[in-house]
């Protein structure tokens, strides 16, 4: 019943963790007798769930509960009922194997955690307390719910808490049983409550019996989505052994940690990518480059060479002024994107990138790169549950190379939607048999369904590929298919596919449609106006062999003559 390495890297790397299936569906069930047992107990051992406490002895009123169990308190932020249990608590409560068996299970993640996460030559790491584990039943009835919080705030009592964890115990649970558990990644710490400047990010998890869901309770957000029928489950938290909950004391820790608002261990990741990369170096410190050979025009080199170690040792990189042009940080000190387009990194060694520091980031662009396959598909997907932009162009990938990548990034997912949103795979080499990898995987896949924006541009896509990419409901907004070779069938299938996506932007610059293509683009838009049902506003034909005729009749369709351009349209 342990974790497994691979688990413990995936809750290191991104706070959060779900694993399906953890507890046996027997286990379940007689938990979730137990449970029943408690709450049918006349001596209140449910009490109604307070904020933070769980003090008050009254019941929430819904359809199991007995006259004398009525709902007086504010319910505006949580509507759900919990009983305290534990080895501690076992006293107040009739026997349960059931329970010792979860005790048991519960000690034996305790454990793992310590295993992988306590390092006792570390002052800062912290052991998790075999004694002290608050631990409880949780039951919301239908109307129930929890809104946005946090389990562990700064400078309160529930600082003590390290890890949280969730057992679910919802036999035949259906999506319309609601009740998901919403964990909120926007970063935003500071409140319940989202401000608008900060866009929604969160993965919703099913809450089937057996699944294991385990967090850092200071830094996940999350919340119980309102409940259409009974929830059951198991919540609780690890806590630090050496815990004081002193608020002034963990900020002296967090800034041994910090360095000019930087996080060390990053700032020391990004320090060792920069001296492998001359190029990055070159990048961030272009100054010192420049000014060498017009100096050397009046002084010796050894001078220069002096000269130039003087301005290195005065360059200060440790302020995120000084990785701008590479990289952005967000306000925990973390980096958020890096920008390595266009840095030659083909002998680049493994170690160098391969690090968790870069595995959380929102927006990677490695274009022109010329990374292995082999690390350029590790890296992201070790990164797949964070990416919402990824820049692969330039990189020659090929139709084995793309193939293998988008399926070990669909491999290393959860079972929840991916947040990737934009991907760059232009000038890859890429026929049409890579394309059908591409609607297989990207296009056809639930995990991708967030996925907007694809672009395409500069491969050999060919009509097989324009084919393959005009499934039905794809999600994709805006597609670039640019320079692909594109003829008319390929046209005609893309018009076809108007009809069941949700396509508003197409760009198919510089292939050869011709008169034809143009016409299967005509009559699919014409048929849409006449159901109003068009989605596309935009579509880019420059270069196309068209015909003044078509162009025209295009453009009345589109009813948007501006968005066919006249550079070269009209050429026969």
């Amino acid at each position: 019943m342990s974790l497994r390495p691979k688990h413990l890297r995936q809750l290191s790397k991104q706070n959060w963790l779900v694993i399906e299936n953890f507890l046996s569906d027997k286990l379940c069930n007689k938990l979730n007798s137990d449970l029943d047992t408690l709450r049918k107990d006349n001596n209140n051992i449910f009490t109604v769930a307070d904020i933070g406490s769980d003090g008050s002895t009254n019941r929430v009123q819904d359809e199991s509960s007995t006259p004398n169990q009525i709902q007086n308190v504010d319910s505006s932020y949580r509507r759900g009922e919990t009983c305290t249990i534990g080895r501690q608590c076992e006293k107040n409560l009739p026997s349960s194997d059931a329970r010792d068996n979860l005790y048991d299970i519960v000690d034996e993640l305790r454990e793992d955690l310590d295993d992988y996460f306590y390092d006792e030559d570390d002052d800062e790491s912290e052991k998790l307390d075999p004694d002290l584990i608050e631990m409880m039943y949780a039951y919301y009835p239908k109307g129930g719910y929890y809104r946005r919080h946090r389990d562990a705030e700064k400078g309160s009592v529930s600082d003590i808490r390290k890890y949280s964890f969730l057992l679910f115990l919802n036999s035949d649970w259906k999506p319309d049983d609601g009740g998901r558990l919403r964990i909120h990644c926007d970063g935003y710490l500071e409140g319940d409550v989202l401000p608008p400047d900060i866009l929604p990010n969160y993965r919703e998890i099913e809450p089937k019996a057996g699944t294991l869901v385990i967090f850092r309770s200071d830094a996940i957000p999350h919340e119980v989505l309102d409940t259409h029928a009974q929830r059951r489950g198991i919540v609780g938290w690890f806590l630090g052994a050496n815990s004081t909950g002193n608020a002034a004391d963990e900020v002296t820790t967090k800034k041994k940690t910090m360095i000019n608002g930087m996080d060390v261990a990053t700032l020391d990741a990004l320090r060792i990518l920069r001296d492998s990369v001359p190029q990055i170096k070159h990048k961030l410190q272009p100054s010192k480059q420049q000014e060498s050979g017009m100096l050397g025009m009046f002084f010796g080199d050894e001078e220069v060479k002096q000269q130039d170690q003087e301005k290195e040792d005065e360059i200060d990189d440790t302020t995120s002024k000084y990785w701008s042009k590479v990289c952005a940080f967000d306000e925990n000190g973390l980096l958020t994107t890096l920008s390595l387009g266009g840095q030659r990194m083909h002998r680049i060694r493994p170690e160098i990138v391969l690090k968790p520091q870069f595995f959380a980031l929102n927006n990677l662009q490695l274009g022109s790169t010329d990374l292995p396959i082999s690390i350029l598909s590790q890296w992201v997907a070790s990164s797949a549950n964070n990416l919402k932009t990824l820049h692969l162009g330039g990189n020659a990938l090929g139709n084995q190379g793309v193939t293998t990548l988008l399926q070990m990034y669909l491999d290393a997912s959860s079972s929840e939607p991916l947040p990737l949103r934009c991907l760059d795979l232009r000038y890859n080499n890429i026929s049409g048999e890579g394309a059908k990898a591409i609607a297989d995987v990207l296009l056809s896949s639930p995990q991708f369904r967030f996925l907007e924006t694809l672009y395409l541009e500069g491969n050999d896509l060919g009509d097989d590929g324009a084919k393959a990419l005009s499934i039905e409901n794809s999600t994709i907004t805006e597609l670039f298919l640019g320079q692909n070779k594109i003829g008319s069938d390929g046209a005609a299938a893309l018009a076809q596919g108007l009809k069941h996506g949700r396509l508003k932007k197409l760009y198919m610059e510089g292939n050869c449609i011709g008169p034809d293509g143009a016409r299967a683009f005509t009559s699919a838009l014409n048929e849409l106006n006449e159901s109003n049902s068009k989605k596309l506003e935009k579509l880019f034909v420059d270069n196309n062999d068209i015909g003044k005729d078509e162009a025209m009749a295009l453009g009345t369709a589109l009813d948007s003559a501006t968005m066919i351009n006249d550079g070269g349209l009209f050429q026969q």
